[in-house]
């Protein structure tokens, strides 16, 4: 849970959004956007936000991402600080590389890796039953 001083600019998913926002500006022709009015943007779309969760399974040669789930930003709220969301991947998905990809309305943010290093693979096991299910 986040702490009540907690600010909502310095965790995982501010630094995502700053960096889409980069990006966007670098090449318009305003130059880059003010902090102040990135801040005022992102306090009006964070709650929108979609979050999906991949993991990176090698096989073979080829490194593959699978969809594990995707989330609401209001089931995130909780795991902004980094030491919250990596409990809880290591928790619910075990050990392994995740790659998380942030969307606003459909469109396409910007994505962040995360490794976890130690812990058994419980998302093949996760993997399996869901495709157990569909069959």
């Amino acid at each position: 849970m986040t702490s009540p001083e907690y600010n909502i600019h310095h965790d995982w998913m501010w630094d995502m959004f700053q960096e889409y926002v980069r990006k966007i500006t670098r090449t318009a022709s305003t130059g880059a956007m003010p902090l102040e009015e990135m801040q005022s943007r992102y306090q009006r779309m964070h709650r929108d936000f979609d979050i999906k969760i991949m993991i990176s399974d090698k096989v073979g040669m080829i490194i593959q991402f699978l969809d594990l789930d995707m989330y609401r930003y209001t089931d995130f709220e909780p795991l902004l600080e980094p030491a919250s969301f990596l409990n809880f991947l290591s928790e619910k998905y075990g050990g392994g590389k995740f790659k998380v990809n942030l969307y606003h309305d459909g469109t396409f943010i910007a994505t962040k890796n995360f490794k976890i290093e130690e812990g058994p693979e419980k998302w093949r096991e996760l993997l399996k039953q869901r495709e157990a299910k569909t069959t």
